[in-house]
């Protein structure tokens, strides 16, 4: 699973940089869990079950990725990527910086609480 994770969190952190390499990195992202599924359905076939916490601290993990990639992303995006800002000063693009990341946490929160499953 680590795997995984791992090649989900390059995804999003790069992403930014070049979408045709994280389109076509999706569809092999696609193509690895299927693989994995296959594996794990005829070749290995069903592990031992062995207790386990849950995936709570994958979880974490993943919201950590998620916040990290906001970050960077929008880092890249100003400091690489050609763009409106590059004949402003170093404070211009940190504050634009700020104000664009801060605007994708926001999304995020704000679609965490819309979508959260409540039990009924």
């Amino acid at each position: 699973f680590l795997e995984v994770v791992i090649g989900f969190s390059v995804l999003v952190c790069f992403a930014t940089v070049s979408p045709l390499m994280a389109t076509i990195g999706f569809v092999f992202q696609i193509v690895e869990y299927r693989l994995l599924a296959y594996r794990m359905t005829w070749v290995t076939c069903r592990p031992f079950p062995i207790g386990a916490e849950g995936l709570e601290e994958w979880l974490t993990i993943l919201d950590v990725i998620l916040y990290l990639a906001t970050c960077l992303s929008s880092l890249l995006l100003l400091c690489v990527l050609r763009t409106g800002l590059d004949k402003r000063g170093p404070m211009d693009k940190l504050s634009a910086v700020v104000i664009i990341t801060l605007g994708l946490i926001t999304v995020k929160v704000l679609l965490r609480v819309a979508l959260t499953e409540k039990p009924k």
